[in-house]
Order: C-alpha cells, then sequence, then structure tokens
C-alpha cells in the first residue's frame, strides 16, 4: 500500500472517529439535560460541536488564516462546525442568501447561523463551556448572565448539533464552509 493510500486510510477513520465521538458526547449532553444536570450537557454539547468542526476541519483539509500553531484551537474547531451551519444558510433557499454575500454586510448579518460562526470564532462557546465547568474567584461572566442561563439554552446548542448533521449531508454546505473557515469570515 502506499504511503497516499495509507494517509487517506488514516485521516478516513479519523474523520469517522470524531464524528462518533461527537455524536456520542451529544448522546451523553441529551441523557444530562433529561437528570436535570444542564451546566454538564451544556459543557457536553459545546464538546460535541467542538468535535464535528474537528472533524470538518480535517474533511476540507484547510487551515484557518489566524490559526498560529499546528492545531487549531477550542475556538477555531468551534467556528468551523458553526461556518458549516453558516455555509448551509447561506446556499439554501434558492441560494438568494449567498447572492449578498460581500455586497458590504458583515457576515453576521446573513443569518443567525453566520453570527453564531462570529460568537464561536469570538471565543463565546469556549467561554460557555468553562463557565458551565468552574466557579472563578472572578468569573468571566457575570452572574447576571450566567444565572440566565438553564435547559433553555442546551435545547438550543442541541438544536445546532442536529442542523450540523443535516448541513454534512449538502456538498455545497460542506465546500462553501471551508471557504467560509480557511478565510476566517467568523472573525468580521
Amino acid at each position: 500500500m502506499s504511503n497516499i493510500t495509507q494517509d487517506i486510510l488514516s485521516r478516513n477513520s479519523y474523520v469517522r472517529a470524531a464524528k462518533e465521538n461527537a455524536k456520542r458526547l451529544f448522546r451523553d449532553s441529551v441523557l444530562l439535560q433529561k437528570a436535570g444536570s444542564w451546566q454538564s450537557a451544556a459543557v457536553l454539547a459545546v464538546l460535541a460541536i467542538e468535535e464535528m468542526g474537528k472533524a470538518y476541519i480535517e474533511i476540507w483539509g484547510v487551515k484557518n488564516v489566524a490559526q498560529k500553531g499546528k492545531h487549531p484551537t477550542h475556538s477555531q474547531k468551534q467556528a468551523a462546525f458553526f461556518a458549516l451551519l453558516a455555509a448551509n444558510e447561506l446556499t439554501e433557499k434558492n441560494m438568494k442568501r449567498l447572492a449578498s454575500f460581500g455586497e458590504g454586510k458583515m457576515i453576521r448579518e446573513h443569518g443567525p447561523y453566520s453570527e453564531q460562526m462570529v460568537h464561536a470564532r469570538a471565543g463565546f462557546y469556549d467561554d460557555l463551556r468553562m463557565v458551565c465547568t468552574y466557579s472563578d474567584r472572578e468569573p468571566i461572566w457575570p452572574d447576571e448572565i450566567t444565572g440566565t442561563f438553564d435547559a433553555v439554552l442546551v435545547d438550543e446548542l442541541h438544536s445546532f448539533f442536529q442542523k450540523g448533521q443535516v448541513a454534512g449531508r449538502r456538498k455545497i454546505a460542506i465546500k462553501f464552509g471551508a471557504i467560509l473557515y480557511e478565510n476566517d469570515f467568523g472573525h468580521l
């Protein structure tokens, strides 16, 4: 077997493993939410989103222009996931939204998933994961914000994950997601 063939098989098994891990984390998150442990459910939902983003970064074979190190950051993996959702959002419904892409609009103005990509790139989901995990002397977010978190937040994260699985079945969303991620459109 050639080195190229081995590399492709290795990449495919890595992607498969990352996607299966994402699905496991998602299932565990659902169970924790049903058990009333929404903070732990939120952490696992964010990790599921991140793991799915990691799989797509590997599928795309691209590196985010802002990436300094060898591996993408948590925020970049989360942004990759939302880049796929944003790409799906921009390319569905006769691609009317895509036609307006780049007409002086900020990326977040193209729809709710495009806005989530911006939040992910800015570190919102990474901070959310940490807020739900730790009790800090000097919290990242004030109690006025964290006090409003509840199971509804977890429902939203679960919805994102499920929509990401659907978006991953559309070739055009996958291709355009790679462009959004690689060029760091979520950073605009």
